[in-house]
């Protein structure tokens, strides 16, 4: 099955556009999950802390990411059950960080009038996190294709969500690699 994982790292990535796996700027950041109050939210304001939520997702994952790579390396060089339980461990802890900083951009507060578009980016991170959670359960299992299937669906996934962010305004949560 190693061999099959092309980019597993962008796929990965793919997920973290849900906790901001982006440019990698690291540029001051206003407080991140400070929930804010519905009549004095503007977008401006929405994006600049949604934004920040997003930084800190990056700068984090910028001290993990050699682990990360280490381990998509070995198991595509030497498919081993252990090599694939290091590299299924490395996702699902990902997932585990994820999460919390899916519920700060949940916390925000959107403008009334962007709500909608707000709650289907949301819900496209959410399933962003969801399917590399799969995909760690496939890696484990040495399920090729139900990875395969997964790689697919993380990737357009990654493609509708960065383009939902990008068209809100986001410049941090929307340029996923």
């Amino acid at each position: 099955m190693g061999g099959g994982r092309r980019s597993l790292l962008g796929l990965i990535c793919a997920a973290q556009a849900t906790a901001g796996c982006g440019n990698g700027s690291s540029s001051p950041a206003a407080p991140a999950g400070r929930a804010t109050s519905p009549a004095s939210t503007t977008r401006s304001q929405y994006i600049s802390e949604g934004d920040a939520v997003c930084r800190a997702a990056v700068d984090s994952l910028k001290h993990r990411q050699k682990k990360i790579d280490t381990a998509a390396r070995a198991e595509q060089v030497n498919d081993t059950a252990a090599n694939r339980t290091v590299l299924a461990a490395a996702l699902r802890a990902e997932v585990g960080r994820a999460q919390p900083q899916l519920d700060q951009l949940r916390a925000l507060t959107p403008p009334p009038s962007d709500r909608v578009v707000i709650a289907k980016y949301l819900a496209g991170v959410a399933g962003q996190v969801t399917l590399v959670d799969q995909l760690a359960t496939a890696i484990d299992n040495n399920d090729s294709p139900t990875f395969k299937v997964v790689s697919q669906r993380l990737t357009v996934g990654k493609a509708e969500v960065r383009g939902l962010a990008q068209g809100y305004g986001f410049k941090i949560c929307g340029s996923a690699k």
